[in-house]
């Protein structure tokens, strides 16, 4: 969220600045997100977003190289470059969500940055998704990949290893952690990666990993230059994958069990009217029985015709014309 980045007293030069009022774009992702779940009114599903709005300038509140900054976990964090703000105005509110989710259910928490120029030469124009060990357990980074192929907002995968841990170890006796280097991110071998590494240590959420006994999925989606390139129109990149993941995804399964449904129905519809004809045959005068028993069927299909046209409505393409078969031959009866 920050809304124009100057690089701050390590300012940006030489142009680097132009385009930086789009430095925000993570929290942009983060209001289009509950903007859906607004419109779309998902169930079974709890979100929290916060939007780290911030600008980082260059004046007498602004931070500086050499500071040591005691974030919100306690962990004391070692300066070393203003132009790396990001990871620093992400650090508490993501503390914040790793102490709200102790005691909810099978929590996962996401940070959303246009972090670093090291994602946009890596990766080009898709964003960047880092799982720490329990959200690589459940192949989060792997299931976003594959939903936003499927909706045309294709993503991609990387991952951590012990030296972006290790390259975030604090060199002065003051601090717990150093926030980088004095070095852009392109210049910094891994560099769209530690910061992942560092969000993760900072925050504490290294204490949840998958070897401890309250372990909380954590995945970094560095967007880079997603969004594609100032002044020309933004992409919601990767707003359409996320929600992929979870609510249209949701509604995939709702409709595949739809299908399941139908066969159903039609295997106990072929069933029912052999057992129909059969009570026919040996109990002619059983007149209320057969009545039940085709009002029943004829109840059961039109729920699944009710349930099919539910799922259409959301843009689904549902084949049911079998079912439209069976309340066309119940009506002319």
């Amino acid at each position: 969220g920050v809304t124009i980045d100057t690089g701050g007293a390590d300012l940006k030069t030489g142009g680097a600045m132009f385009g930086m009022s789009r430095d925000k774009y993570g929290s942009a992702v983060v209001a289009g997100f509950f903007k859906a779940l607004e419109a779309l009114r998902p169930k079974g599903i709890k979100a929290v977003g916060y939007m780290c709005m911030v600008r980082n300038s260059i004046g007498a509140d602004s931070y500086t190289c050499d500071e040591i900054i005691k974030a919100r976990s306690g962990k004391r964090i070692h300066i070393y470059c203003t132009d790396a703000e990001g990871r620093i105005t992400m650090l508490d509110p993501l503390t914040k969500m790793r102490e709200m989710v102790l005691n909810e259910k099978n929590p996962h928490l996401f940070t959303l940055a246009t972090l670093t120029g090291h994602a946009f030469l890596s990766k080009g124009y898709y964003a960047s998704v880092i799982d720490n060990g329990p959200a690589h357990e459940v192949r989060f980074a792997e299931t976003i990949q594959k939903y936003g192929d499927e909706y045309g907002q294709p993503t991609e995968i990387s991952r951590l290893h012990p030296e972006d841990y290790a390259f975030h170890e604090a060199e002065s006796e003051c601090a717990d952690l150093r926030q980088g280097n004095t070095k852009p991110s392109v210049q910094t071998i891994r560099g769209h990666q530690g910061p992942a590494a560092f969000l993760i240590r900072a925050s504490r959420l290294d204490e949840h990993g998958t070897d401890s006994t309250l372990p909380i999925k954590f995945s970094h989606i560095d967007i880079g230059s997603a969004m594609g390139d100032y002044p020309h129109v933004t992409y919601p990149n990767p707003l359409v994958a996320l929600l992929s993941t979870g609510y249209i995804k949701h509604e995939i399964n709702k409709m595949k069990q739809c299908e399941r449904d139908e066969s159903s129905i039609i295997r106990n519809f072929d069933r029912n009217t052999a057992s129909l004809q059969h009570t026919n045959r040996n109990r002619p005068n059983s007149q209320k029985l057969l009545a039940r028993k085709r009002d029943s069927i004829k109840h059961h299909t039109r729920m699944l015709m009710i349930e099919h046209t539910l799922v259409e409505s959301k843009g689904f393409d549902v084949g049911s014309s079998k079912l439209r078969g069976l309340l066309a031959a119940f009506n002319d009866d």
